[in-house]
């Protein structure tokens, strides 16, 4: 099953853009919890600057 998720719904101080999305700690937590949801664990929000492109 696929679940779209905008991280700026999850953590408006998130402003991460689609190239820094591998290197967003908000991004690697909802990640790791759709793998293995039995250890779901909600992530830190925390400001993130965009990445210049």
């Amino acid at each position: 099953m696929s679940k779209h998720v905008l991280l700026q719904d999850v953590c408006a101080l998130d402003h991460t853009e689609h190239l820094g999305i591998p290197y967003d700690p908000i991004a690697g937590r909802l990640v790791l919890s759709a793998l293995d949801p039995a250890h779901a664990k909600a992530p830190a929000c925390r400001f993130a600057p965009p990445v210049p492109s």
